[in-house]
């Protein structure tokens, strides 16, 4: 990969992780995890988005020695981001930290979290993989 299409994958990354922790910050002032219940799947999305574009980066800072398919390289970032999600969820019901109204479920809510997680992960494989342009 040609470094300036590194350097924009990496800047595209950290942009993506400074924009989900203001998102963050905001959703716990104004409530927006307990009042909204769609704001909770964005930030999941964005999240599996943004462990898909790391993936891929590692991959690319270290791929003079490991090479795999465009395919591999899909599935090994989404398996990141499925093994981050449920870390996360783990995390939440550790600590008792999961927010929910009286409509919804912890087990309802987790599953949802997890297949934003996994559909982010994918768009975000498949757009790091687009812009790094490599011929895997």
């Amino acid at each position: 990969m040609s470094n300036g299409k590194n350097k924009k994958l990496f800047k595209n990354t950290i942009l993506l992780f400074i924009t989900i922790g203001i998102l963050n910050f905001i959703g716990n002032t104004l409530l927006l995890y307990s009042g909204t219940f769609w704001y909770d799947k964005i930030l999941h999305f964005l999240a599996g988005f943004v462990i898909a574009m790391t993936v891929v980066i590692f991959y690319n800072m270290f791929s003079k020695v490991y090479s795999t398919s465009k395919t591999r390289l899909i599935l090994i970032a989404l398996l990141a981001t499925i093994i981050v999600g449920l870390l996360w969820e783990y995390f939440e019901f550790y600590f008792d930290i999961a927010i929910l109204d009286n409509n919804r479920n912890y087990w309802t809510d987790t599953s949802l979290d997890l297949i934003m997680d996994f559909m982010g992960g994918f768009f975000g494989a498949i757009y790091s993989i687009k812009i790094s342009n490599k011929n895997i």
